[in-house]
C-alpha cells in the first residue's frame, strides 16, 4: 500500500473495546498524545465498539481523530498487521489490552517502522524506545498514561476533564439552582452483582438530607426501574434521568454538567460514576467483586467503601454504617 505525502503522522491505539466506565479512563492518555503529539493522528482500532461512538459522541473530536470498529486486531498476528497496514504514515503503535493480543500486536508491528508500547507487565514490550522493565502503576489510567510517557520519551500532563455542551450546563442550573448544597448517588443496575441494596441507598439519602444537603440521584438509560423506589422511599429527593435530560444523547452531559457544581458523590462501580469523575468531583465507590483501585474514576480526590474490608466479594456485605463513615471523611476533605 502506498503511503499519500499528504497524509499527516499517525498513532495507532489497540483495545478491546470501550464502554462508558472503560473510555473515560482512557481520556488522559488520549490528552498526553494530543500534547505531545499535536500534529499526529489519533487513531483507535477496536475489536468491537466504543462509547465514543454513542454516549460520548458529543467529545469524540477532542481525543480521537479516527475510530475503526470490528477490526480483526483480537486473533491472528496476520489480521492485526493487515488493520495496521490500513493506516497511512502510521509511526506509533500503542497497545492498551493488558492481555496475551499485546504478542500478538507486537509481532505484527516488528516488521513496521513504528514505536510501540504495550501495556503488558513491566511495559516489557516495546520497540524504538529505551529497554527496560519497570512496575506498573496501581491504576488502569495511569498504566494507559505511563504507556504513552514511554513512547514519547518523556512526562506528561495528566488531565481528565471533559467539558459539557452550554445547552446541558444551561440544564443543570434549571434543575439544582446555584445556592443549593447536593450530592449525587449513582446506584447503577439493580440487575448487576455491583448493586449495593436498595434500603441502603435510601438509608444513606436520609443521612445526606439531615446534613442539609440534597440527595441528586443520576439514573442511567439502562436503569429506569430504579425511579420507582427513590421517588417513593426518598421524596425529597431529585431524580436525573432521561426525563430530565429531555434528549437521550444529552443525559451523560447533565451528569457531567451537575457533578461540576455538586459537592461530592456517592456511586456504584460503573460509567456514571468515571463519567462525573472527569470534573474532578470527590468520590466515594461502594465496591464488591471489582478492584477500585485498579478500575479507580480519573478523579484525584477518591474514597472508597471495599466489600474486602469485610471478608466478602458482594457489595451487599459493606454495611451502610460504613459508607456514611467514609462519606464524612470525604465531606471533611472537602470542608478543609
Amino acid at each position: 500500500m502506498g503511503v499519500s505525502i499528504h497524509a499527516s503522522p499517525a498513532v495507532a491505539i489497540l483495545m478491546k473495546n470501550e464502554l462508558l466506565g472503560d473510555a473515560i479512563t482512557h481520556v488522559p492518555a488520549y490528552r498526553a498524545l494530543r500534547t505531545a503529539l499535536p500534529d499526529h493522528r489519533i487513531v483507535a482500532l477496536y475489536k468491537h465498539d466504543t462509547a465514543w461512538n454513542s454516549a460520548l459522541s458529543f467529545a469524540r473530536h477532542e481525543v480521537l481523530d479516527d475510530i475503526r470498529i470490528n477490526q480483526p486486531i483480537g486473533g491472528a498476528v496476520s489480521g492485526i498487521r493487515d488493520a495496521l497496514a490500513s493506516i497511512e504514515n502510521l509511526t506509533m503503535v500503542l497497545e492498551f489490552r493488558a492481555n496475551l493480543n499485546a504478542w500478538n500486536s507486537f509481532l505484527a508491528a516488528s516488521r513496521m517502522p513504528v514505536t510501540y508500547v504495550a501495556n503488558v507487565a513491566g511495559f516489557m514490550l516495546r520497540r524504538g524506545v529505551p529497554h527496560g522493565i519497570e512496575r506498573r502503576p496501581e491504576s488502569n489510567i495511569h498504566c494507559y498514561h505511563r504507556v504513552v510517557e514511554l513512547a514519547v520519551g518523556r512526562a506528561l500532563p495528566f488531565d481528565y476533564h471533559l467539558t459539557p455542551p452550554a445547552g446541558a450546563t444551561a440544564r443543570a442550573a434549571a434543575l439544582m439552582p446555584a445556592e443549593t448544597r447536593f450530592m449525587l448517588l449513582a446506584c447503577g443496575s439493580p440487575q448487576s452483582n455491583k448493586f449495593w441494596p436498595a434500603e441502603n441507598w435510601v438509608g444513606l439519602a436520609r443521612r445526606i438530607a439531615s446534613k442539609g444537603i440534597r440527595p441528586v440521584f443520576l439514573i442511567g438509560v439502562q436503569e429506569e426501574t430504579e425511579r420507582a423506589w427513590i421517588a417513593r422511599d426518598v421524596p425529597d429527593a431529585l431524580i436525573v434521568d432521561q426525563a430530565a435530560a429531555g434528549v437521550r444523547e444529552q443525559l451523560p452531559w447533565l451528569f457531567v454538567a451537575l457533578a461540576q457544581r455538586a459537592v461530592a458523590a456517592v456511586t456504584a462501580e460503573g460509567g456514571i460514576g468515571h463519567l462525573i469523575a472527569t470534573t474532578g468531583v470527590p468520590i466515594l465507590t461502594i465496591a464488591g467483586p471489582t478492584n477500585p483501585v485498579r478500575w479507580r474514576p480519573v478523579t484525584p480526590h477518591h474514597f472508597i467503601a471495599w466489600a474486602r474490608e469485610f471478608g466478602s466479594k458482594e457489595t451487599a456485605a459493606v454495611p451502610l454504617s460504613h459508607v456514611v463513615m467514609r462519606m464524612q471523611e470525604m465531606l471533611d476533605s472537602v470542608a478543609r
